[in-house]
C-alpha cells in the first residue's frame, strides 16, 4: 500500500506517494534539503529551482561514479574467482603429480587429513575455545619420518617431473 508523505524542501510543500518506509523517505528528503542548502551557500544566486537542478545533477554524478566502482568490484570479484579456482585446478594436478611420482619412487605419501572450514563465527568468537586437534600417531613420529625416503628435489627446488 502507498503511503502518503507531506515534505518540505527548499521551501516548497511536496506530497509524496510511494510504497517505501516513511522513515526511509524522509530521510533521502532531508538529505536532498542538506546538498540543496549546500549549492545554494555555494551559489547564493541561485532560485530554488536552479539549486534543485544543480543537485540533481550533482546526485546523478554520485550515482554514475557509484555504479561504475561497482561494476569494476564486481569485475575484479569475478576475476579473482576465477584465479582462485585456476589456482585449485593447478593444486590439484601438482598434487595428483606428486602421488604418481612417490608411487613410482615406491616412497610411501604421507596421509594429510582434509581440512574442515570453520566458520568465521567460530574464529573471531571471544569465548572461543581451542580444543586440541593435533595428529595422533600409532607409531613413534620421529621413526615414521626417519623411515621415509627423501624425495630429490633440483637446484631451483623443485620436483623432477
Amino acid at each position: 500500500m502507498a503511503n502518503n508523505i507531506r515534505l518540505k524542501i527548499g521551501g516548497i510543500e511536496y506530497s509524496i506517494s510511494s510504497e517505501d518506509d516513511e522513515a526511509y523517505i524522509r530521510r533521502i528528503a532531508g538529505e536532498l534539503e542538506r546538498k540543496m542548502n549546500t549549492v545554494q551557500a555555494r551559489s547564493p544566486f541561485l532560485s530554488t529551482t536552479m539549486a534543485a537542478v544543480m543537485t540533481a545533477l550533482e546526485a546523478l554524478d554520485e550515482a554514475k561514479k557509484a555504479e561504475a566502482e561497482s561494476e569494476n568490484l564486481r569485475l575484479e570479484i569475478k576475476r579473482l574467482l576465477e584465479e582462485t579456482a585456476c589456482a585449485k585446478m593447478d593444486a590439484e594436478v601438482s598434487r595428483r603429480m606428486l602421488d604418481k611420482y612417490l608411487e613410482s619412487q615406491n616412497i610411501i605419501a604421507p596421509v594429510v587429513a582434509p581440512v574442515t572450514p570453520v566458520p568465521a563465527d567460530d574464529i573471531f568468537a571471544e569465548d572461543n575455545e581451542q580444543e586440541d586437534t593435533a595428529p595422533v600417531f600409532e607409531e613413534d613420529e620421529e621413526e615414521f619420518f626417519d623411515n621415509q625416503e627423501s624425495i630429490p628435489f633440483d637446484e631451483n627446488g623443485d620436483l623432477p617431473f
